[in-house]
């Protein structure tokens, strides 16, 4: 059986906990790091074609992993536990992976809000 491949996008080598998920979702596992800063979904599409890979683990802006969900593509995200150590480093510890299926943002220009503001002090 052929091993999955996932071209993991980020400057940070994966934990072995995470390595070990993903051998538990999709069997065997083969990753392909590549640590760059991508213009764009194409980028990301050229990347994933040109090292044959079936999964997409990566850390991106979020307008661009919309883009990639528009495209076909779901990204894995590694969800992530945040905690600062008694240097006040931040350590982060994998919680776990999920699918980006869709991205959905509402939003409105902050102009619009200051002027409901400015409206209340009146």
């Amino acid at each position: 059986m052929r091993k999955r491949r996932v071209l993991w996008l980020s400057r940070h080598e994966p934990q072995e906990k995470q390595i070990k998920e993903l051998e538990k979702v999709f069997g065997g596992i083969e990753i392909v790091q590549v640590s760059k800063t991508v213009s764009g979904a194409m980028e990301v599409l050229k990347l994933m074609q040109e090292n044959e890979t079936d999964e997409l683990v990566a850390v991106l802006p979020i307008g661009l992993i919309a883009e990639l969900t528009e495209k076909g593509v779901h990204p894995l995200r590694a969800v992530m536990k945040r905690e600062l150590n008694e240097q006040g480093e931040a350590i982060f510890t994998h919680e776990y992976f999920e699918r980006v299926m869709r991205v959905d943002i509402i939003s409105h220009p902050l102009e619009e809000e200051a002027k409901i503001w400015r409206d209340k002090r009146i």
